[in-house]
């Protein structure tokens, strides 16, 4: 047998201590790592075992994770972000106001300006709910028979999906020519006075800080119009506003019942 500390030094020693039950007590020594002589090794700490969450709590913290990172992936908005995919179908409206009014900005109000050019209005897309967009609403609810409110519900985005369509309206030329014609007495006049009001446009619809309308290219307002028996729709002809302007102005000799100072 080697010097102790040698190489084949004992890891362990058995002591018998006593016996119980008929069997002797076995003292184990703690173990040392073998090591060349001459070098002091210390003893070697057990390893403590390792510790392992039972199958149904790992179940659970593992469904918990996934939770917690569906949720991360929807933006703060509601809307899923582009490493998402969506679960239902959405139309143009989905999501809307339901009610849209002059102020409003978005692709709601884009949506609303692109049917109604394909309605047959021209109007700029551009997604900003401006004057120019409630005057040709309201020209489109006073062609197809609804409340004229210069607002958009439910109601109106259906009628502008349909056959509904506005007819159109005169140009520009047809416009200055029959003007210069009912008006012989100041022809250049007349037509200036036109392009003022209504820019030449037989469909503008203005809106007064009272609520009250003008129509028309010689913009007649609401209580012209109740006065003379006249509908909305009466008002936008471009035909009739010209005749109407002529019958005033035969009457008072020039054009002091409008007063215009803007040009368009």
């Amino acid at each position: 047998m080697g010097e102790p500390g040698g190489a084949d030094h004992l890891v362990a020693t058995r002591r018998p201590q006593q016996v119980a039950n008929g069997e002797p007590v076995v003292d184990v020594a703690p173990a040392v790592d073998v090591a060349p002589a001459g070098t002091v090794v210390g003893p070697v700490r057990p390893t403590p075992p390792r510790v392992t969450a039972p199958w149904p709590t790992r179940r659970w913290l593992r469904l918990a994770v996934l939770a917690v990172l569906g949720v991360l992936t929807v933006g703060a908005s509601g809307v899923l972000l582009p490493g998402a995919a969506a679960t239902v179908d959405s139309s143009p409206s989905d999501g809307c106001p339901l009610i849209m009014r002059q102020g409003m900005y978005g692709p709601c109000v884009l949506d609303l300006q692109e049917r109604l050019v394909a309605g047959g209005l021209d109007v700029p897309v551009d997604g900003w709910f401006g004057p120019d967009t409630t005057s040709r609403l309201i020209v489109f609810q006073a062609f197809g028979g609804l409340p004229v409110s210069g607002t958009a519900d439910g109601r109106v985005l259906d009628e502008l999906s349909g056959a509904v369509k506005v007819p159109p309206t005169w140009t520009e030329d047809r416009i200055g020519k029959e003007v210069r014609r009912v008006s012989p007495e100041d022809p250049g006049g007349a037509v200036q006075l036109a392009r003022c009001l209504s820019g030449l446009d037989p469909y503008r619809v203005e809106i007064a800080g009272d609520g009250s309308r003008r129509w028309g290219l010689f913009q007649f307002s609401d209580e012209e119009l109740s006065r003379l028996g006249v509908d909305r729709r009466t008002a936008l002809d471009p035909g009739w506003s010209v005749g109407a302007a002529r019958h005033v102005w035969s009457r008072t000799g020039d054009f002091g019942h409008w007063h215009c100072t803007a040009s368009r």
